[in-house]
């Protein structure tokens, strides 16, 4: 991408780099990490934070940021506003039961990823679009049946009322693709996800052709789709930057197609259960070893099809003839 800079004189410095703005040494912050592209215009300025188009608790900051990006100005931010805006990820849900995410909302890692500007959580009642005072949205199946089918118009007018061009549609349902965490990881890097609840007996079938993908949370029924919802949000919220350490991710189950290795805390023996030894002896590279050898088995034991589908390096070859023999 090209960027821009423009000092206190005006003079253009262009700068070709991928990632990094380094500014004169005088400014502050010295870096500005850039991971979109567009036209940059950056400016030694004084940041009056009540001037600012955001409402924050930052300390004012000395540079200004002016970004245009296809075709769209935002300016008038300072820097750390503007970044948190323009990489805050958008989550729509619609739902007939609002109240059911209310303590969702509150949950601790929902809630920093909101305090950090890193998600926008909106939840809408479906029943705002329905018609007619009683405000139905649901009505019985065309050539009987039991159970009650939410109906085309209130979804159609609550999407066209949501929706942006970027938006990437989700709506539960039995035929849908399960949901594992690479999908997790896909959807953690789209900007704006709206999330469609079902209930009842599901979804008129035409209201299928406006969404952009279905997902199963599993082969058993629920009765609405406001708990996937939730998987979906907070499998998604911890995989965003700054919401959790990177380390408290990167070692867990599913991340390399396999099981997380046996872990233990204080105390030491527990009516006779001790902790492998291993683990206490400092040696970083048995420990690594031991980690790795344990997923495999753990793995091997409990979710065979998971193995099978893994991408084994040579390493964990030998260590799987290592856990044969021993079995």
């Amino acid at each position: 991408f090209q960027l821009r800079c423009i000092i206190h004189t005006q003079i253009q410095l262009p700068i070709f780099l991928i990632g990094t703005v380094i500014l004169p040494h005088h400014w502050k912050p010295k870096f500005i990490h850039i991971k979109l592209s567009g036209s940059f215009i950056i400016r030694n300025d004084d940041c009056d934070v009540m001037n600012c188009g955001q409402l924050h608790g930052y300390s004012p900051c000395n540079v200004f940021i002016k970004m245009i990006v296809t075709g769209v100005a935002k300016e008038g931010y300072c820097l750390n506003c503007f970044f948190a805006i323009m990489y805050t990820m958008n989550i729509t849900v619609i739902t007939m039961f609002p109240d059911q995410f209310d303590s969702f909302q509150n949950h601790p890692l929902v809630k920093r990823a909101v305090s950090k500007q890193q998600l926008s959580l909106q939840i809408i009642d479906l029943k705002d679009y329905a018609d007619g005072s009683y405000r139905h949205i649901d009505d019985s199946p065309y050539g009987g049946g039991a159970g009650m089918i939410l109906r085309c118009e209130p979804v159609f007018r609550c999407l066209d009322a949501v929706r942006t061009s970027d938006s990437h549609v989700i709506a539960f349902t039995p035929s849908g693709t399960t949901y594992t965490q690479t999908k997790a990881k896909q959807l953690s890097k789209i900007s704006d996800l709206i999330l469609l609840c079902g209930h009842y007996e599901g979804f008129d079938e035409r209201i299928l052709s406006a969404v952009t993908e279905e997902i199963s949370v599993g082969d058993y029924i629920l009765s609405g789709g406001e708990l996937p919802a939730m998987t979906v949000i907070d499998s998604i919220v911890r995989l965003l930057d700054g919401t959790l350490k990177s380390d408290s991710t990167a070692e867990e189950s599913f991340e390399d197609g396999l099981l997380e290795y046996p872990q233990y805390t204080h105390p030491y023996d527990f009516q006779g259960m001790k902790v492998p030894d291993i683990l206490l002896s400092g040696h970083a590279e048995k420990i690594r070893r031991w980690k790795r050898k344990e997923s495999l088995r753990k793995t091997m034991q409990k979710r065979p099809d998971l193995l099978t589908a893994a991408t084994l390096t040579k390493e964990d070859e030998e260590l799987l003839k290592e856990i044969s023999h021993e079995e």
